[in-house]
């Protein structure tokens, strides 16, 4: 039998009964696990018993057992079962073809009480319809007696019929009973699925959205301040007299006017030529205008033409170099941009401002605008227009492998053909993905210091996590030590001191009077740094 619990150190003596409960416990164990883990409890209870004064008082008798988790049992039969089945297979692949199969069963009883409880819903849906439809019918009788809802009301006999030549109260009451009854009587028939009336009609009310996605419904626009002008055209849209059905609309919206003929088919004409017809023609001459997001459909008034677009686009380049002021520029390109977006101006204009707003944003590290203007860039390039494409590109490339968006550069990296991977900028983009899928780092900052275009801007923004992205690798290579000159040339920096302030901002740990960084015990700190909590 096993021993039990030692006595504590300060030589306290234990009860006989005490004893007697410790070797209880011990006994019931099975295995060493069991042992250790009674062992424990035991132990607290004790210390717990001596701490209170109460381990001779307390009745060690009737105390109740520690309580042991015992491991499940083995299910031996249907591994008896694979052994048979299986002969010369190893014990390995039996055990997981039995934890298979209970997964598998797990699965098939899973989905069988699903469908049982599904059954059981439809079960009672059709129940629950089939009362209401009695209740409805009992509540409207065959010569058109109403009678109340709830229990408790008199029964209301008097037939509209005899009422209409009593009273005036008689006369309300009628027409109310007349009007509730017809009500429920629709309500009735609409329950029914089987009423193929109700059926169409329902087709009828869906079919209705449908008309509205194709075009064949009139716009809200259309409804809202649309009128007739008839008499001030007299014709239609093919030189012939108008019908009632042809009417041509004249509808004002926010100074806008814009004609239209009902008999045209919408529904043969894609979004931008439906878009095209209530394009806006601007008449401001401003070159400075602030931007404010639109509320309501644009006025023309406050709409500058491409004409006066080109010269504020001028403006804008020239104050940009003069005095450099990113609030008021950024203002000034997001309101062209909202001018060429109402008039549908997607030209090489359009690229162009796009271009200068993204390489901007990038030089101010603004990543939201930035994104926003590569967008538009990407549709606009796509449907033909000239401009920079392949810088561009590299820039998106760039912005996928830094914000770890897999899906988005396997898609990008399908449409960069033999041609463009001679651009320069192409290959820089591609050299760096390879670099971080590599784990590289040396190549990577090699490649950060040599960026064409722009590119080292987009790459400032992401250059401290993956410095310290490399910081965890040198960090487990180089123990104990490594020199603090060589973590300047190797990451990057301008100088040791910038080297230092990283390390330091970062946990790094650079003993007093050293200029070397201490490996082992950085590495904790670099591996908890918020910089890792998106990988690289």
């Amino acid at each position: 039998p096993a021993a039990p619990a030692a006595p504590a150190q300060d030589g306290t003596v234990w009860p006989d009964s005490l004893k007697a409960y410790v070797e209880a416990a011990f006994a019931k164990c099975g295995t060493d696990s069991q042992r250790k883990t009674t062992d424990s409890k035991l132990r607290e209870m004790i210390r717990g018993a001596i701490a209170k004064g109460d381990l001779w008082s307390r009745n060690w008798a009737e105390e109740p057992a520690p309580v042991i988790e015992t491991p499940k049992p083995f299910n031996t039969s249907l591994y008896n079962t694979f052994q048979n089945a299986s002969k010369g297979v190893s014990q390995g692949d039996l055990y997981k073809a039995q934890v298979a199969a209970q997964q598998r069963a797990t699965v098939l009883k899973n989905e069988e009480l699903r469908k049982q409880e599904l059954q059981k819903k439809i079960e009672k849906a059709k129940e629950e319809q089939k009362r209401q439809q009695a209740e409805l019918a009992k509540t409207t009788t065959g010569n058109g007696r109403y009678f109340g809802d709830k229990q408790g009301k008199r029964e209301r006999s008097s037939s509209p019929e005899t009422v209409v030549t009593g009273s005036k109260a008689g006369k309300k009451k009628a027409a109310k009973a007349a009007k509730v009854s017809a009500k429920k009587a629709k309500l009735a028939g609409a329950l029914d699925l089987n009423n193929e009336e109700e059926t169409q009609r329902r087709t009828q009310r869906f079919s209705r959205f449908e008309d509205q996605l194709r075009g064949k419904s009139p716009s809200p626009l259309r409804d809202a301040t649309a009128v007739y002008t008839t008499k001030k055209y007299g014709v239609g849209g093919n030189g012939n007299s108008m019908s009632k059905q042809q009417k041509t609309k004249s509808a004002k919206f926010g100074g806008l006017s814009v004609i239209y003929n009902e008999v045209e088919d919408e529904s043969t004409m894609d979004l931008e030529e439906m878009t095209a017809k209530w394009k806006v023609k601007g008449t401001c001459t401003k070159l400075e205008k602030p931007y404010l997001r639109l509320t309501a459909a644009p006025d023309p008034s406050t709409v500058r033409p491409e004409s006066i677009l080109v010269q504020a686009l001028k403006m804008i380049k020239q104050r940009w170099l003069e005095k450099p002021d990113y609030h008021w520029t950024s203002e000034q390109l997001r309101s062209i941009r909202q001018d060429l977006t109402v008039q549908h101006i997607r030209n090489r204009f359009a690229v162009e401002v796009y271009e200068t707003n993204a390489r901007i944003a990038l030089e101010c590290k603004d990543l939201d605008q930035f994104n926003q203007c590569q967008t538009q860039l990407k549709e606009l390039f796509r449907i033909g227009n000239q401009g920079h494409h392949m810088e561009f590109l590299s820039y998106r490339m760039l912005y996928y492998i830094f914000q770890n968006m897999r899906l988005d550069l396997d898609n990008l990296l399908r449409e960069v053909t033999v041609k463009r991977i001679r651009d320069p900028a192409v290959t820089h983009a591609l050299k760096v993905r390879a670099a971080i899928a590599l784990g590289n780092y040396h190549q990577l900052f090699k490649l950060y210091l040599d960026s064409p275009n722009m590119s080292g801007h987009l790459m400032d923004i992401f250059i401290d996590r993956a410095r310290m992205w490399a910081l965890q690798i040198i960090s487990k290579a180089y123990r104990p030590t490594v020199d603090l000159e060589f973590l300047t040339k190797a990451l990057a920096f301008d100088d040791i001191a910038e080297c230092r302030k990283y390390l330091e901002t970062h946990g790094g740990i650079i003993p007093a009077g050293q200029t070397v960084l201490d490996c082992k015990l950085s590495c904790g700190p670099f591996a908890a740094s918020p910089l890792m909590k998106k990988k690289l």
